[in-house]
Protein backbone atom coordinates (compact mmCIF):
# COMPACT_ATOMS: atom_id res chain seq x y z
CA UNK A 1 0.00 0.00 0.00
CA UNK A 2 3.13 2.36 -0.50
CA UNK A 3 1.73 3.62 -3.68
CA UNK A 4 -1.88 4.57 -1.99
CA UNK A 5 -0.22 5.72 0.90
CA UNK A 6 1.74 8.62 -1.16
CA UNK A 7 -1.08 9.49 -3.12
CA UNK A 8 -3.21 10.05 -0.03
CA UNK A 9 -0.24 12.16 1.14
CA UNK A 10 -0.97 14.51 -1.86
CA UNK A 11 -4.83 14.53 -2.13
CA UNK A 12 -5.18 14.69 1.64
CA UNK A 13 -8.49 12.83 1.96
CA UNK A 14 -8.17 10.29 4.08
CA UNK A 15 -5.90 9.94 7.77
CA UNK A 16 -5.51 5.94 7.67
CA UNK A 17 -5.17 3.91 4.22
CA UNK A 18 -4.23 0.68 4.55
CA UNK A 19 -4.37 -3.56 5.28
CA UNK A 20 -5.12 -5.14 8.31
CA UNK A 21 -6.65 -8.03 9.88
CA UNK A 22 -9.80 -8.39 11.83
CA UNK A 23 -10.89 -10.97 14.21
CA UNK A 24 -14.31 -11.36 14.97
CA UNK A 25 -15.62 -13.40 18.44
CA UNK A 26 -19.47 -14.72 18.42
CA UNK A 27 -20.62 -14.26 21.66
CA UNK A 28 -23.60 -17.04 21.28
CA UNK A 29 -20.74 -19.46 21.44
CA UNK A 30 -17.35 -17.59 22.15
CA UNK A 31 -15.68 -18.90 18.65
CA UNK A 32 -13.06 -16.85 17.58
CA UNK A 33 -13.39 -16.34 13.47
CA UNK A 34 -9.71 -16.36 11.58
CA UNK A 35 -8.25 -13.64 10.81
CA UNK A 36 -9.46 -12.06 7.30
CA UNK A 37 -7.56 -8.95 5.83
CA UNK A 38 -8.93 -5.80 5.50
CA UNK A 39 -8.90 -2.62 3.48
CA UNK A 40 -9.27 0.23 5.85
CA UNK A 41 -10.24 3.91 4.97
CA UNK A 42 -10.92 6.47 7.48
CA UNK A 43 -10.78 10.04 8.60
CA UNK A 44 -10.09 11.68 12.33
CA UNK A 45 -13.08 13.96 12.20
CA UNK A 46 -12.21 15.35 16.37
CA UNK A 47 -9.90 14.08 18.65
CA UNK A 48 -12.50 11.69 20.16
CA UNK A 49 -14.35 11.32 17.23
CA UNK A 50 -12.94 8.70 14.25
CA UNK A 51 -15.22 7.33 10.72
CA UNK A 52 -13.80 4.65 8.85
CA UNK A 53 -14.89 1.69 6.06
CA UNK A 54 -13.51 -1.55 6.10
CA UNK A 55 -13.57 -4.04 3.67
CA UNK A 56 -13.29 -7.82 3.76
CA UNK A 57 -10.49 -8.80 1.07
CA UNK A 58 -11.36 -12.66 1.22
CA UNK A 59 -15.11 -12.62 2.04
CA UNK A 60 -16.58 -8.95 0.60
CA UNK A 61 -17.67 -7.82 4.17
CA UNK A 62 -18.48 -4.49 4.68
CA UNK A 63 -19.04 -2.09 7.54
CA UNK A 64 -18.46 1.69 8.85
CA UNK A 65 -16.48 1.90 11.82
CA UNK A 66 -17.47 4.79 14.33
CA UNK A 67 -14.66 5.05 17.28
CA UNK A 68 -15.14 7.20 20.26
CA UNK A 69 -12.37 8.08 22.45
CA UNK A 70 -13.76 7.82 25.58
CA UNK A 71 -10.50 9.21 27.54
CA UNK A 72 -7.11 8.63 26.95
CA UNK A 73 -6.84 4.98 27.18
CA UNK A 74 -11.23 4.22 27.29
CA UNK A 75 -12.56 3.75 23.53
CA UNK A 76 -15.77 2.70 22.42
CA UNK A 77 -15.99 1.37 18.77
CA UNK A 78 -19.43 0.61 16.55
CA UNK A 79 -19.37 -1.13 13.57
CA UNK A 80 -22.32 -1.49 11.20
CA UNK A 81 -22.84 -3.30 8.07
CA UNK A 82 -22.65 -6.60 6.81
CA UNK A 83 -22.69 -7.62 10.16
CA UNK A 84 -23.10 -5.22 13.34
CA UNK A 85 -20.64 -5.22 16.10
CA UNK A 86 -19.96 -3.15 18.85
CA UNK A 87 -16.81 -2.94 21.15
CA UNK A 88 -15.41 -1.12 24.66
CA UNK A 89 -11.51 -0.78 24.29
CA UNK A 90 -8.93 -0.21 26.88
CA UNK A 91 -5.37 0.30 26.03
CA UNK A 92 -2.55 0.74 28.36
CA UNK A 93 0.64 2.16 26.71
CA UNK A 94 3.89 2.01 28.27
CA UNK A 95 6.07 4.39 26.60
Amino acid sequence: MMLAGSINDRIGLFDDLGVSSRKEKTLANGTVSPAEQVVTVGRQLTRELYLGYEYGISSADQAVKLAYQLSKGWSVILRAGTAMSAESRYTLRFD
